[in-house]
């Protein structure tokens, strides 16, 4: 590409002179608030974009699960997180990949942040039952045989 002295910076200049004096501002998706409120580490200020957001899009699983990863990773908070997840999944109607999604995570939180190892097989096995097509039946499978591989090595200790 072949600059014309002047010529690109006059272009430039025309097209920010254009931008800046159309009185019009430029309207960030909802999402990228969130995210931004997050990265500035303001994480009620997400939980609160990240709910209005599933207000306004109940089909979309995206702000439930950023609401629940934040008050569990962020807030260190478990329970609330698995209480996100829940109200999500039992006030809402989901599609089946979705809802086994939804459990999954709520089993992982019982197994790894409330070392619930009951909870988390019964929440797995019931996955495995009700979605046996999905990708999610076979992770339940599979983190199901860890879990028994890893309680035969706590015996066996």
């Amino acid at each position: 590409m072949i600059l014309l002295r002047g010529k690109s910076t006059a272009l430039t200049d025309k097209a920010t002179n254009a931008v800046l004096a159309s009185n019009e501002t430029i309207a960030r998706e909802p999402i990228h608030k969130a995210q931004a409120a997050y990265a500035r580490g303001e994480y009620i200020e997400a939980i609160t974009l990240y709910r209005a957001i599933a207000m306004e899009e109940p089909d979309n699983r995206l702000p439930w699960v950023e609401i629940a990863k934040i008050q569990h990773d962020q807030l260190e908070d478990p329970e609330i997180s698995m209480n996100t997840l829940r109200t999500a999944l039992e006030e809402l109607h989901w599609p089946a990949d979705d809802t086994a999604f939804f459990m999954g995570r709520i089993a992982d939180i019982r197994l790894n942040s409330m070392n619930d190892k009951e909870a988390c097989i019964a929440i797995l096995e019931q996955i495995a039952e009700t979605f046996p097509e999905s990708q999610y039946s076979a992770s339940a499978t599979h983190r199901l045989n860890e879990i028994e591989k890893a309680q035969g090595q706590e015996i066996e200790v």
